[in-house]
C-alpha cells in the first residue's frame, strides 16, 4: 500500500529535521524555489517553484491527492500553508487571518485589552496621521527584521518609505517606540493550555535598522515567566486556535509586557528545531507533527540549559572567523548565523 502524500513548503537547512521525520511515514511533495535545496533528496517529488505561487501548488496538490500541506518554522511558508489547507480541506481562515497580518493582530490585542504598542496602519504610504517620535516602522506582512527601522523624525520616515518601497508594498505599520529590554518566547498551546518552552533576551543592532545581533536563550526570570504565561493563556483563550507552536517578541517596560510581534510557528535559525529540542529534551519537530495529527499527550517540561546564538552581516564573516576561538570559550555558545543581506539606510 502506497504511503499517503504530504506537501511540504520549504526545504532549507532549518526545515531538514522535520522533513526527515515526515519522510519515514509519508511521501513528501517538496516545494522550494532553490533548485539545490538540502531537503530535496528526502522528497518523493520536487517542484522548483516559489512557495508564494499558491495557485500552482494548489493544482499540484489536487492532482497528487495530498492529505495535508505543512511547513516548518517559516513565516512566509506558513501563510501559504494555511491558505492551501483551507482550499483543499475546508480549514477555517477566520482566526488564522488575525495572526497572519500585523495590523489585524494589533487590533485583536487592543479589542481584547491585551497589551501592545499604539500603532497606525497604512496601505497608501500616508503618514500624515502619525506625529509621535521616535517610532518603529515595519511591513504589515513579513518576518526576520526585514524592513524594521527606528525613526526619529517624520523626514526619516518619509525617506524610508521611498527607499524601501518594495518592502512596504502591501502596507506598513508605524508603532510607538517602547523602551526597555526586548525578549522572545517560544512555546505551545496544547489542548487549550499554554506551555512555555523558553524566554530569550534579544540584543539588537544600533538604529535605524533593527536586527538581531545575538540571543541569550532560556534565561531565568520568574516574574517575567509568570506574566508571559498568564498573557499567552489569555491570548489563546481569545483567539481559539489550538495545538500549535508560538513564537513571540515583546518588550518589558515598567513591569508591563508589550507584545510587538507574534506568529504561530517555531522560530527560525535552528532555535525551534535544534536549541528548543535540547531545552525540553523532546524533538520539537516531532512534537509539531504530533500536534498536527492529534497524537500529542505529554506535558512540556523545560530544563535550565542555556544557549547563545550570534548573528553577523556577511561582510563581517572574516572578522568573526578570526574570533572563533574566543567564542568557543563562551560556555553557552551554540552557533554563528550570517545574514545573507542586510538592508541599510542613511
Amino acid at each position: 500500500m502506497e504511503k499517503k502524500k504530504i506537501c511540504v513548503l520549504g526545504l532549507s537547512e532549518h526545515q531538514l529535521n522535520g522533513i526527515k521525520i515526515l519522510a519515514k511515514n509519508f511521501l513528501i511533495i517538496g516545494i522550494d524555489s532553490d533548485q539545490s535545496a538540502v531537503g530535496k533528496k528526502f522528497v518523493h517529488r520536487f517542484y522548483n517553484i516559489s512557495v508564494l505561487e499558491k495557485e500552482k501548488i494548489l493544482k499540484i496538490c489536487k492532482k497528487l491527492n495530498v492529505v495535508r500541506v505543512l511547513s516548518f518554522n517559516s513565516e512566509i511558508c506558513l501563510k501559504s500553508q494555511i491558505w492551501l489547507n483551507s482550499k483543499l480541506f475546508g480549514f477555517s481562515l477566520k482566526n488564522w487571518n488575525i495572526v497572519l497580518n500585523k495590523s489585524r493582530l494589533r487590533n485583536f490585542f487592543l479589542f481584547n485589552n491585551l497589551p501592545c504598542p499604539k500603532f497606525y496602519y497604512s496601505k497608501n504610504k500616508s503618514v500624515k496621521e502619525w506625529s509621535k517620535f521616535p517610532a518603529i516602522i515595519k511591513p504589515v506582512i513579513g518576518s526576520g527584521s526585514r524592513g524594521v527601522f527606528l525613526m526619529k523624525t517624520i523626514e526619516n520616515l518619509k525617506k524610508v518609505l521611498v527607499d524601501q518601497k518594495k518592502i512596504y508594498s502591501k502596507g506598513f505599520i508605524i508603532e510607538e517606540y517602547i523602551p526597555g529590554i526586548e525578549y522572545a518566547l517560544e512555546g505551545w498551546c496544547i489542548n487549550g493550555k499554554f506551555y512555555l518552552g523558553c524566554i530569550s533576551r534579544k540584543f539588537r543592532s544600533d538604529p535605524p535598522h533593527l536586527y538581531d545581533k545575538f540571543l541569550n536563550i532560556n534565561i531565568s526570570h520568574r516574574i517575567l515567566e509568570k506574566k508571559i504565561i498568564k498573557l499567552m493563556q489569555l491570548f489563546f483563550n481569545k483567539v481559539n486556535i489550538d495545538n500549535v507552536p508560538i513564537h513571540a517578541e515583546f518588550k518589558f517596560y515598567k513591569k508591563e509586557i508589550y507584545i510587538i510581534d507574534l506568529s504561530l510557528r517555531g522560530a527560525g535559525f535552528g532555535v525551534y528545531s535544534e536549541i528548543l529540542s535540547k531545552i525540553i529534551n523532546v524533538n520539537t519537530d516531532k512534537l509539531l507533527l504530533n500536534l498536527t495529527f492529534g497524537n500529542y499527550q505529554d506535558e512540556i517540561v523545560k530544563t535550565k540549559k542555556k544557549f547563545t546564538l550570534i548573528f553577523f552581516n556577511s561582510y563581517e564573516k572574516k572578522k568573526i572567523i578570526k574570533k572563533k576561538i574566543e567564542l568557543k570559550k563562551l560556555k553557552t555558545f551554540y552557533r554563528v548565523i550570517f545574514y545573507k543581506k542586510i538592508v541599510t539606510i542613511t
